[in-house]
C-alpha cells in the first residue's frame, strides 16, 4: 500500500529539463537578452496607464518570456531599469512544483555554487517536505 502511494505521488512532479539557459543571460544589457531569447515576449510597465507619472532612473519594467512543457507554463521574468536597461533581476515562474532545489535549478541550467549570480527560492512548505515553484537570479556586480 505504501509502495503505491510513494509510486503516485513521484507521478505528480515533473522530470526538470532546461528551459531557459540563464547564465548565458548574466552580465547583459535588456537589449542583448532580447536579442538572445527573441521577440515573443510581453512586456509589462507598472507605469504604462498612468498619466503625469514621470519615469525616473529607478523605475523598472518587466519582460516576461513563457515556454509552454506539456500542461504546464514556465515563465521568465526579466526585471530591467529602461532608462540603463540594466537588468536587476531574473525570475523563473513555475505553475508546477518541484519537490528539490536541484531541478527547479535545472529549469534556468543554474548552478547553486556559481559566483556570477546570487539565489532566492520561494518555497512551499507542505507535510512531505518543501516544494519549489520559483527562482529569483541576481547577477553580481
Amino acid at each position: 500500500m505504501l509502495s503505491s502511494f510513494l509510486f503516485l505521488a513521484g507521478c505528480f512532479y515533473p522530470e526538470p529539463k532546461v528551459v531557459f539557459d540563464i547564465p548565458s543571460l548574466i552580465g547583459k544589457n535588456i537589449d542583448e537578452v532580447t536579442y538572445i531569447l527573441g521577440n515573443n515576449y510581453s512586456d509589462h510597465d507598472p507605469f504604462k496607464n498612468q498619466k503625469g507619472v514621470l519615469k525616473t532612473r529607478g523605475s523598472h519594467s518587466y519582460r516576461i518570456y513563457e515556454k509552454f512543457r506539456g500542461d504546464s507554463t514556465i515563465s521568465l521574468s526579466i526585471c530591467y531599469i529602461p532608462y540603463t536597461k540594466e537588468i536587476k533581476f531574473l525570475t523563473i515562474v513555475s505553475r508546477q512544483e518541484y519537490k528539490s532545489k536541484a531541478d527547479i535549478l535545472k529549469l534556468g541550467n543554474l548552478d547553486s555554487l556559481a559566483g556570477d549570480y546570487v539565489l532566492e527560492y520561494d518555497t512551499l512548505t507542505f507535510f512531505l517536505g518543501n516544494r519549489y515553484t520559483n527562482i529569483r537570479v541576481y547577477p553580481n556586480k
